[in-house]
């Protein structure tokens, strides 16, 4: 299933992500603004905030950095659905209405019973955790559960730090993908990523723990 080494995962996040990086992290131009790529699979990885966006008011919201191409490396290294926003353009903003990202994701739930949602997104690095897990309704539904159950011991194994729904990141917000894909599935969860983690050189501890951890959680998902 995870048919990339760790070096080849690393240059595939590096050269998956350079489109996100263009034109100041607005994204390069594309025909599309949201691609999907469908696959037969329980697995879809999602990445709508790569890019700079937009906060209620309109205003630019800088991007997750690196977590476009992360999410596109995982996502082919499993086989899995995957979403992802190309460029800044109002057609992106969640707020008050249904993006594309929200279709694409229903549509693959729908193709895909009981299909896993991964929304991923970066943090700054704090001090609390290396990873915060939003769960969008509290407390989370019994298949957040098991999910969470089973990512906990592979990151904690990989000195990782984890926590669960801490403030401003518990995808509760009408806004986020994680709260609206649970009306499709109820196996979502928003991973938000601090910037040692997000590294895709793999020169931090955190950003080769990350990696390892994600591959092995995929796997326990995939089964």
């Amino acid at each position: 299933m995870m048919p990339f080494g760790h070096n080849n995962l690393c240059a595939r996040w590096r050269a998956a992500n350079r489109p996100f990086e263009e034109n100041g992290c607005n994204g390069a131009v594309a025909a599309v603004t949201t691609v999907a790529v469908k696959k037969q699979s329980p697995l879809c990885l999602v990445s709508v905030h790569a890019v700079n966006h937009y906060r209620e008011d309109a205003s630019l919201k800088p991007a997750d950095l690196y977590t476009g191409g992360l999410a596109i490396a995982l996502a082919e290294a499993a086989h899995a659905n995957l979403v992802y926003n190309t460029h800044r353009h109002p057609t992106i903003s969640a707020w008050g209405k249904v993006t594309a990202a929200d279709r694409h994701i229903a549509d693959m739930a729908r193709d895909n019973p009981g299909l896993a949602v991964l929304d991923i997104h970066g943090v700054r690095d704090n001090p609390d955790f290396d990873i915060a897990i939003g769960t969008g309704v509290k407390p989370p539904n019994a298949e957040q559960a098991a999910m969470i159950g089973a990512f906990m011991p592979i990151a904690r194994a990989q000195g990782l730090r984890v926590a669960i729904n801490p403030k401003g990141y518990s995808a509760d917000g009408p806004q986020t993908v994680t709260l609206r894909a649970l009306q499709q599935t109820p196996r979502c969860l928003q991973f938000e990523f601090s910037r040692a983690c997000r590294q895709p050189d793999g020169g931090t501890p955190q950003s080769r723990a990350m990696l390892n951890t994600m591959c092995a959680f995929l796997k326990t998902l995939g089964r």
